[in-house]
């Protein structure tokens, strides 16, 4: 392998990295601008509760049956799909609502210096993420 093959994948991995831990850092912002939405006293859930169990409902049984395959024991499998079923609709919820958010205003609220740091904070963390759990 020449120098500049060897110069080119290293360019192609430092931009994979770069994107998957601004994308992560974008949801994990997200996140927290839902958070504050959803625990803000003037706001309420965005969806209705129904939708809320149907996304846990499919997260826990794609999650359950694919731990299952996977080879953990079936109670093991149960009680992990709930924790990720829990944690996904959480997810899905604080970004959704993060969105509305954003898209009625709220970020007039915080003042840009807010905004960068907890941006900067979220790179940091999606990058330890990334190289510790995600290893992509």
């Amino acid at each position: 392998m020449s120098a500049f093959g060897a110069v080119r994948g290293a360019g192609i991995a430092v931009a994979r990295a770069f994107a998957v831990t601004v994308t992560m850092a974008a949801l994990m912002m997200l996140m927290a601008l839902g958070f504050m939405h959803l625990l803000s006293g003037e706001a309420s859930l965005p969806v209705s509760t129904a939708i809320v169990l149907v996304v846990f409902a499919l997260s826990f049984v794609a999650s359950a049956v694919l731990l299952d395959r996977a080879g953990t024991g079936q109670v093991q499998s149960l009680i992990a799909g709930a924790v990720i079923a829990m944690g996904m609709t959480i997810l899905i919820l604080t970004v959704y609502s993060g969105i509305i958010f954003v898209q009625n205003g709220g970020l007039d609220s915080l003042d840009l210096e807010t905004l960068l740091y907890g941006f900067a904070a979220s790179l940091i963390v999606s990058v330890i993420v990334d190289r510790l759990v995600l290893k992509i």
